[in-house]
């Protein structure tokens, strides 16, 4: 009799737990909780699907900024001013970008855009507009680069670098963003021609090319085995032939402005059909 009770109490707890078991298992095996399971494995999958490239979908920003850009004097911030308000401001050097948004419409008033074009005028100081240039790049649609043609003369070789340092950018390469090059001051007796500052920087910038590709050899070779920079610039043309503006990939136009001194908050009075010229080509790319 004692060794009968011993065994129902030693048997007790271990049918206790067999039955927790039983029960734990069914528990698993039921039909909540296989679908809770798959539930539950749908939203990591959807996470990690996120974390590793949908999260580069989201964050990506449309190209709708349409940049002024050029040398400090030039008439970045006179055009900025002629688009945003239709009237020419007296103009200093800025040290930050200014920014609109542009609704150009036809002689009888209607939008020849669906929506506003973003415009944005950065400073003409070199490293103010890199700087700014890097910030924006990634929504960059179209370029519009002013030049001042009464001292481009002289001045030639500031202006084809900084024409190079933009054409050269991967994005502007890999989306062939088009340029337009806006021959300003053409009111000034010598001020150059559209035609004739082309040719010049065609001159220039082949002379940088052969100079910063000397270099760049040489800097392979000092390092030796080292691998060449990833981000290292592309080169313009052809090899074997002397630069010409046709020979990239890029669509790249010429226009002629005559935005010459301002008076304080006076009424645009330069030419308007040339205005029209580069609001037409803003609207078309």
């Amino acid at each position: 009799m004692e060794s009968d009770s011993a065994s129902k109490v030693l048997s007790s707890p271990i049918a206790t737990a067999q039955a927790e078991l039983l029960k734990s298992s069914s528990a698993f095996t039921s039909p909540l909780f296989i679908a809770s399971t798959i539930l539950l494995g749908l939203i990591v999958i959807g996470v990690l699907f996120y974390l590793t490239s949908g999260s580069s979908t989201f964050s990506s920003r449309p190209r709708n900024i349409y940049l002024i850009t050029g040398l400090s004097g030039s008439g970045k911030t006179s055009l900025f001013s002629v688009l945003r308000t239709k009237k020419q401001v007296s103009t200093y050097t800025s040290i930050k970008s200014n920014e609109t948004y542009f609704r150009p419409v036809s002689d009888e008033g209607e939008p020849l855009t669906e929506n506003p074009l973003h415009i944005v005028d950065v400073p003409g100081h070199e490293k103010l507009r890199n700087l700014e240039i890097s910030r924006i790049i990634p929504e960059i649609k179209a370029i519009v680069v002013m030049v001042d043609s009464f001292t481009a003369s002289k001045a030639i070789s500031q202006v084809a670098e900084m024409l190079y340092d933009l054409l050269v950018l991967k994005q502007v390469v890999e989306y062939q963003i088009p340029v337009l090059v806006v021959a300003n001051k053409r009111d000034l007796a010598t001020s150059v021609t559209p035609e004739r500052l082309k040719t010049l920087l065609e001159s220039e910038i082949n002379t940088i090319r052969q100079t910063r590709t000397s270099a760049h050899l040489e800097n392979l070779g000092s390092e030796g085995d080292q691998e060449s920079d990833p981000s290292s610039e592309g080169y313009l043309g052809f090899e074997d032939k002397a630069f010409e503006f046709e020979d990239i990939s890029n669509e790249l136009s010429f226009l002629p402005l005559s935005l010459g001194s301002a008076i304080k908050n006076s009424p645009f009075s330069g030419n308007q059909a040339q205005i029209k010229e580069i609001v037409s080509w803003l609207t078309t790319h």
